[in-house]
This record gives C-alpha cells, sequence and structure tokens, in this order.
C-alpha cells in the first residue's frame, strides 16, 4: 500500500494525471497487489467472490459499471457551482465512489486499499485538500 501510495504521491516519480477512467482503478490495483499472484494485479474480478462474502455485481458486468461510475463522477451532476465548493464536491464523489466500489467489488482482493488510494488521489485533484486527502485515506481505509 505504502509503495504504491508513493508512486502516486511522490514529486519525484510523476505520475499520469488522475483521469477518471476505468483503467486509472486497474492502474491503482496493479500498484497495491504488486508480486502477489494469487490476487491477479491489475485485472478485473473473473468470477464470484471465493471467501463466502457477498458476491457484489456479477463479473460480467462490471467493467460498464465502473466506466458509468467513472462517467457519473466527472460529470456535471456531481461539478462544484463554485470554486471555493470544490473541496466539498471532491468529498461527496469519494464517499459515492467508495459506496458504489464497495457494491460493484470488481477486483479479487484490495478493494479498501484500491478505494482509499482512489479517494485520497480524487481529494488532491486541489491543493487545498492535500491535508484532508491525507486525514480522509487514512480514516477510510
Amino acid at each position: 500500500y505504502l509503495h504504491a501510495w508513493e508512486k502516486l504521491t511522490n514529486k519525484a516519480h510523476p505520475t499520469t494525471p488522475m483521469a477518471l477512467e476505468a483503467a486509472f482503478l486497474t492502474r491503482i490495483h496493479s500498484m497495491v497487489c504488486e508480486g502477489s499472484v494469487e490476487a491477479r494485479p491489475g485485472h478485473w474480478r473473473n468470477a464470484p467472490p471465493t471467501d463466502g462474502s457477498w458476491d457484489g455485481v456479477p463479473h460480467q458486468v462490471i467493467v460498464p459499471f465502473v466506466e458509468d461510475l467513472m462517467e457519473w463522477l466527472g460529470s456535471a451532476e456531481l461539478a462544484p457551482p463554485s470554486p471555493e465548493q470544490g473541496l466539498a464536491y471532491r468529498l461527496l464523489q469519494l464517499l459515492l465512489a467508495e459506496l458504489y466500489l464497495a457494491w460493484i467489488r470488481p477486483f479479487g482482493t484490495g478493494h479498501h486499499r484500491v478505494v482509499s488510494l482512489f479517494g485520497e488521489t480524487l481529494m488532491r485533484n486541489g491543493s487545498e485538500g492535500l491535508r484532508a486527502a491525507q486525514l480522509l485515506a487514512i480514516a477510510l481505509y
């Protein structure tokens, strides 16, 4: 988790800016689960979970559901009406993304870590949210 967080936030090793695309989530999952053969890093879940927990959505609809989420997060519906409300609206996006991804369960493992890093990245899209992003990521993780 820390290795993935450093890759996403380290100014010495810049990464491409966050795009609200399904591929960004697979990139985070790949970093979080790097070296894990069991987790299939960077790949969507391709079967129901085997841990006896709630199944989430059927694996056949994971990609369209994640794409819909990303489109929704970037839509005018969730855009702040003024720049002063940007941080509050990013927090709403973070919470909606967390709930939606918990429902979908797009990966075989690592959901909480992926959602935590994704949420922190959402919050970091504005410089005023840096401290809030750190605190929220810790709390949500």
